[in-house]
């Protein structure tokens, strides 16, 4: 009885604190939210002919019924797929300039393979839940296994698709040299820097000994915290 009556009486407190510092992560998610509203319309160009057509000729050979938009932007780093009613992937100058055509080519098959999954739509998701479980760093760790899986079946898509592995593992490897603005509600072709040489290993077939996974466990009771964290808050 002591104890209740000590966590009913700390609870408004609690909750004081937990909305104070929620502010931060709502700055945040905000911030990267307009970003990606000024990437969407500002400083775009028209992409070359023929990646317009191999993006529309291959969206509906995977399945996508919405029609995809690619163009050129002059404020992205990276590849970036922005959208969910009406996706748009727009690639950097860069990518046009350094990387050849199967290099391009395969980094759209990347983004189309995240539109077919609405990876954009699942991604604003996770990152609302991020923020109002900020405080939680199991929602943390469930955010990264979620995207270390969803890049590497992406990769996999190009593969498929008998795109040069080498060639892909490079254009992936200079697209994050050059990729200095990471917006964490678009999804990038470059992912995170700390899982690109996992992701090129799997593309290029080198075997590794095998070591316990504890990502996917920590994954799995993220997700479980997850659920009772909601439930408790709502």
């Amino acid at each position: 009885t002591g104890w209740n009556e000590a966590l009913i009486n700390a609870l408004p407190w609690t909750s004081l604190v937990y909305i104070f510092f929620l502010v931060f992560p709502v700055i945040k998610f905000l911030r990267n939210y307009k970003y990606v509203n000024t990437i969407r319309t500002t400083g775009l160009s028209k992409a070359d002919v023929d990646f317009r057509i191999f993006v529309q000729k291959f969206a509906d050979y995977i399945g996508i019924r919405k029609s995809v938009r690619v163009f050129i932007s002059e404020l992205v780093s990276s590849p970036v797929t922005i959208g969910f009613l009406k996706p748009i992937i727009l690639l950097p100058i860069a990518a046009i300039s350094h990387l050849s055509t199967k290099q391009v080519e395969a980094i759209l098959l990347h983004e189309l393979a995240h539109i077919r999954r609405y990876d954009y739509f699942f991604n604003l998701l996770i990152n609302l839940i991020k923020t109002v479980l900020y405080f939680n760093p199991f929602v943390k760790l469930f955010a990264k296994t979620i995207e270390r899986e969803r890049e590497r079946s992406c990769d996999d898509m190009v593969i498929q698709f008998e795109y040069d592995p080498h060639g892909y593992a490079s254009a992936l490897l200079f697209l994050e040299k050059n990729n200095f603005i990471r917006p964490t509600i678009a999804v990038a072709a470059s992912g995170h820097r700390r899982d690109l040489l996992y992701r090129i290993e799997k593309i290029l077939g080198i075997e590794k000994r095998k070591a316990p996974d504890f990502r996917k466990l920590g994954g799995l009771l993220a997700g479980l915290i997850c659920v009772v964290g909601l439930n408790a808050l709502f």
